[in-house]
């Protein structure tokens, strides 16, 4: 999907471990300024934003 440059979402559960530590140690770890909010677009009660630890890539 990189190569293709299609931008991708993965999901996980909080209790997930990625290679050590459970994942939403690794996001305490992520400083302030890696998050931005972004719209992932119209949804049934309206626009749906989400915090994202890294830049989006263009569509």
């Amino acid at each position: 999907m990189e190569d293709a440059e299609l931008s991708y979402v993965v999901a996980v559960p909080k209790s997930q471990q990625v290679n050590g530590p459970r994942i939403d140690h690794l996001i305490a770890q992520a400083p302030s300024e890696a998050w931005q909010r972004l719209s992932a677009g119209q949804g049934a009660k309206g626009e749906r934003f989400y915090d994202w630890p890294a830049p989006a890539c263009p569509p």
